[in-house]
């Protein structure tokens, strides 16, 4: 089947610079012990599960390796340790926390060589699924570089298919999505998905969006894909789409 959509260069510059990530901003190897996550393979292998997630929006994957010890998500930080590099920049926009001194910004930033930037010029961004002003915020490039959009990747409380799992319901559809696929998410707000689509709404441009539960498992939302809130079944509706 061919994938429509191309993953920006924000999305997937870490790739470009696999063997660097065990360098901190100063430029002295981390000791293996300290780091935890291999630069070279760990970085690989999590590349590639993201690819396919990417490929299929809306599959829950299972990422191969966590960043032990890592503050807020293990998961995440392997995610991010595989998405950027020196020349990216990044922003954590966590509750009670200024996008720079939140502790999984300065584990990322150390290991990486990424800088931080406000979250309306960030290339990569940590944020909740709750926080629509956040995802609101963030650069989608424009239509001669949609490259330049931002990606969001969002800690979730867990990840299921085929009934398995809490939270909402999504429906999605696009490129690479099966006909009615759907999936649970929880820690997701209908209004944040409602933002959601009027960010994406002017594709090529808008935000590509990374789903991380605790226990490893990630779904990708590519700008390409439509994303509804699907009813509960007691409710005895059809799906609806939030605009």
């Amino acid at each position: 089947m061919a994938i429509e959509h191309v993953p920006t260069r924000s999305s997937f510059a870490g790739i470009a610079s696999l063997g660097r990530h065990d360098l901190p901003t100063g430029g002295a190897l981390l000791p293996r012990e300290v780091i935890r996550f291999d630069p070279v393979g760990d970085t690989q292998s999590t590349f590639r599960v993201i690819l396919s997630a990417m490929a299929h929006p809306g599959s829950v994957r299972q990422l191969p390796v966590a960043c032990a010890g890592a503050p807020l998500n293990e998961w995440i930080a392997a995610v991010l340790l595989t998405l950027l590099d020196h020349e990216t920049t990044l922003h954590v926009g966590l509750p009670a926390t200024d996008g720079v001194g939140h502790p999984l910004a300065q584990y990322v930033m150390v290991r990486t060589g990424a800088r931080a930037a406000d979250a309306r010029v960030a290339g990569i961004v940590v944020g909740t699924g709750a926080d629509g002003d956040l995802l609101g915020s963030l650069q989608r490039g424009t239509l001669a570089y949609p490259d330049t959009g931002a990606s969001l990747v969002v800690p979730v409380g867990s990840l299921g298919e085929d009934g398995s799992g809490d939270g909402l319901r999504l429906q999605i559809s696009g490129p690479g999505v099966p006909v009615g696929h759907s999936f649970l998410a929880s820690d997701i707000e209908p209004s944040w998905v409602a933002t959601r689509t009027e960010v994406v709404a002017g594709y090529p441009v808008g935000v590509d969006i990374y789903l991380v539960d605790g226990r490893g498992r990630i779904v990708c939302l590519p700008r390409s894909s439509s994303l509804g809130v699907l009813e509960t079944e007691t409710d005895g509706k059809s799906p609806s789409e939030v605009h």
